[in-house]
């Protein structure tokens, strides 16, 4: 975990009901879910964003992010994708 997870758990557990953490990365999201902390994911995010019509295309946003250096894992993009009825 980096300074970065481990800022953002930090003060997520400053005011832990008020809370939602964006994270990705496995080892910061497992310390965050065993200090009780709420958390979700920036594949979530783009599915929620799509299920409230905030966007057009979830996969869109995939293609957009694939294209850069950030990772997300088939599974999790296909399941978005599955329930927002892109796939």
């Amino acid at each position: 975990m980096d300074a970065g997870e481990t800022g953002c758990i930090n003060i997520g557990l400053s005011n832990p009901d008020q809370v939602l953490l964006i994270m990705d990365e496995r080892a910061g999201r497992a310390v965050a879910k065993e200090k009780g902390l709420r958390i979700i994911g920036t594949a979530a995010i783009i599915g929620l964003a799509k299920k409230q019509g905030l966007i057009p295309s979830a996969r869109a946003v995939f293609e957009v992010l694939h294209s850069s250096d950030f990772r997300i894992s088939a599974a999790v993009i296909n399941q978005v994708l599955m329930s927002v009825n892109e796939l």
